[in-house]
């Protein structure tokens, strides 16, 4: 075969090469869009209106969604546990937001399922939050809401819709969070 100037055969060896890296970029290129793309086995889904509920919180307080959604800009819901890894590693992280953005209308609706109240309080006096802890000791709201994975969080706005679902911990939530608050104090 011929086909490079100076009349150098290409191999077959090259076209197979290239070959290969023209495959690779492609199947990398698809399992790149499928990693962008929203999954989640939630059943409350994007845009969707958050089912509302009432919680009780520590100290017995009930505490419902849409009340608190309508009061505020953004509301964080996460359904988290005591025994779950990632939860321990982002409740800091939602606390070091909370802390920035409160002021702005932003509030954490943390939701301890399926624990006893007892458990939650022994560990939150080691790792205190300022956020609201509420209890669905029986797992009826996490149920309600299709929870299949611990962390799970959802971003709801003031109309009580769902903006973004996330399952596992999400390094770029702060970012989200800003960005959505900035985006909600902005005149229409």
């Amino acid at each position: 075969m011929t086909g490079r100037p100076g009349g150098r055969p290409i191999s077959v060896r090259s076209i197979l090469i290239g070959l290969f890296f023209v495959a690779f970029a492609t199947y990398s290129l698809s399992v790149k869009l499928d990693l962008r793309r929203p999954v989640s086995s939630t059943k409350v889904k994007l845009g969707d209106t958050a089912p509302d509920f009432s919680l009780s919180d520590l100290q017995g307080n009930p505490i419902g969604l849409h009340r608190t959604a309508k009061e505020n800009k953004l509301v964080l819901v996460n359904f988290w546990a005591t025994w779950c890894g990632p939860c321990r590693l982002e409740m800091p992280i939602f606390e070091k937001i909370y802390l920035e953005r409160k002021e702005e209308g932003f509030e954490i609706l943390a939701i301890s399922v399926k624990e006893d109240s007892k458990v939650v309080k022994d560990y939150l006096d080691k790792k205190p939050v300022s956020f609201p802890i509420l209890l669905d000791p029986d797992g009826t709201v996490a149920e309600q809401y299709g929870i299949r994975a611990f962390p799970t969080t959802l971003l709801v706005n003031p109309d009580g819709k769902v903006e973004r679902v996330i399952e596992g911990l999400d390094t770029f939530l702060k970012y989200d969070i800003e960005a959505r608050l900035m985006s909600a104090s902005s005149p229409k």
